[in-house]
């Protein structure tokens, strides 16, 4: 985190609240992995990278543990680990969100984004640095989402869009950082799969694949899950 970011967050809303910014940016760290769960947060050193004062990020970190993001220990704030049982409650939510967002896409007689996806599918076989991979793999499930058409679900899915990118991050980098290439591998194949239900107009079977998918995801979690 810096200044630079602070100022750009107020470039486009001058009158937002430094803590919601801050907020912000640490969600933001968190998700994509910058601060590891069980990780200690350091209020002094965030003020100081962001020039501001320790009680923005006070407020910050207070709404980020009511959310469960953080939590508090001897008076210090640390970043939540995810249990076993947290991961397959919150893998059974994304699973249900996400196989009917796929499925309300296939439904469409010539979903517009498909072409969009097949190329987001392809790049992501090619790809082997964690920033391409975890960067093509968000807007791939992205589109599926933003695109199903169903506006509840679009905003049952925000809710907890965190953590489902926290621990899908979490997945991709410790597969990388194992060298399980193969895992790496199977994704992909499950992104074609996706995509070929979604273009034969097949919303039973895309269902079923983003289902397969998102366990498959699961299964990497917890197989990390103390790591």
């Amino acid at each position: 985190m810096n200044k630079e970011q602070i100022e750009k967050y107020l470039q486009v809303n001058p009158f937002e609240q430094l803590s919601n910014i801050v907020y912000n940016l640490i969600v933001e760290d968190i998700a994509y992995c910058n601060i590891m769960p069980g990780k200690k947060i350091n209020i002094s050193q965030i003020a100081q990278d962001l020039n501001i004062s320790r009680t923005p990020v006070r407020e910050a970190l207070m709404k980020l543990s009511q959310l469960g993001f953080i939590k508090m220990h001897n008076k210090s704030y640390y970043v939540s680990e995810f249990t076993p049982n947290d991961i397959v409650n919150i893998y059974y939510v994304r699973s249900m969100l996400e196989s009917k967002a796929t499925f309300l896409c296939a439904q469409s007689k010539k979903f517009p984004y498909i072409d969009q996806l097949k190329k987001l599918a392809d790049d992501f076989s090619e790809a082997t640095d964690y920033e391409k991979i975890t960067d093509l793999d968000f807007k791939f499930h992205t589109i599926l989402i933003s695109q199903c058409g169903n506006e509840h679900l679009i905003d049952c899915y925000k809710l907890l869009e965190n953590k489902f990118i926290t621990l899908q991050r979490r997945n991709l980098k410790l597969l990388l950082r194992e060298k399980i290439m193969p895992k790496i591998g199977s994704i992909s194949t499950q992104h074609n799969s996706i995509v070929n239900s979604i273009y034969l107009n097949m919303p039973e079977l895309a269902e079923k694949e983003m289902q397969n998918h998102i366990n498959s995801g699961l299964v990497h979690a917890l197989l990390f899950a103390n790591k």
